[in-house]
């Protein structure tokens, strides 16, 4: 990998290609004899070792990172996208995994590689950026108390494209999903799961209902209002909730919410 990181491409194969004459069991050689050949843009030889690293040591995130972007760089986005996929069910939180899934998304929606013809997303957002836990108040109606919670913003050039709040109010807990600017088929309602927790459980996929305190600029509301104690513990130590929306086409439409900073808002949070 050094030789790799220093530009000395043909070095670095040369040494790869040994490692794995003397050793064909050795992972880490086939990873990155597959990495050089992608560099070279000999991507199905590049495939072929990502094959043999995969096999020799399935639970490797990366290597299934390093062969989606060779099935992309193919224009081959659906196997692609099932690399990306099993990546992010071996660590969730693989940025590069995460991303470039939805980068080969959005290329699959733009054009087939066989037929040059539209398709219809599976994603219809772009990656966007997150910001950190904030407390956040909608505008009361006159003689009551103004509706707080603490939420997260998904963002895309700046916009907000939808946020995840959490609320409480005595013995009630409760998420609230809002999106801005994005038609939904709102008859599916939401699915939204917990990843990354220290127990590795994930919240059974719950479907949302009944908006509380929905934000008027908003163009869809789902809220769900039973948040047992089990699933709040998982909010408290987990790493991402994941959310799942349908469009009005038929297409998925997936956002990530980061988790970070969730434990000490809520220590904090006062509702009013």
């Amino acid at each position: 990998m050094v030789l790799l990181r220093l530009g000395k491409d043909e070095d670095a194969l040369w040494e790869f290609r040994e490692v794995v004459r003397v050793d064909p069991r050795f992972a880490r050689a086939h990873f990155g004899l597959g990495m050089t050949l992608a560099r070279r843009a000999k991507l199905d030889e590049a495939i072929g070792e990502y094959d043999e690293a995969i096999r020799l040591d399935p639970k490797e995130a990366v290597a299934f990172v390093n062969r989606g972007l060779a099935f992309a760089g193919k224009k081959d986005f659906d196997r692609a996208i099932q690399d990306y996929d099993q990546a992010i069910k071996l660590n969730p939180n693989h940025t590069r995994a995460i991303e470039n899934r939805a980068k080969a998304i959005e290329a699959k929606t733009r054009v087939t590689p066989d037929q040059g013809k539209a398709i219809a997303p599976t994603n219809s957002i772009s990656l966007l950026s997150y910001s950190g836990w904030n407390k956040v108040c909608d505008d009361p109606k006159p003689g009551e108390k103004p509706f707080c919670a603490i939420a997260v913003e998904a963002k895309q050039n700046g916009n907000t494209v939808a946020t995840l709040g959490y609320a409480q109010a005595s013995n009630n807990r409760w998420l609230r999903v809002l999106f801005y600017g994005v038609p939904l088929d709102e008859s599916r309602g939401l699915i939204i799961k917990i990843d990354g927790s220290e127990s590795r459980q994930a919240l059974p996929a719950v479907k949302m209902r009944n908006c509380v305190g929905g934000d008027p600029r908003a163009r869809t509301c789902f809220a769900d209002m039973d948040i047992f104690d089990d699933a709040f513990a998982m909010l408290k130590s987990g790493k991402v909730v994941r959310v799942e929306a349908f469009g009005q086409q038929g297409e998925t439409i997936t956002l990530a919410f980061p988790l970070s900073g969730f434990a000490g808002a809520v220590a904090t949070f006062a509702p009013n």
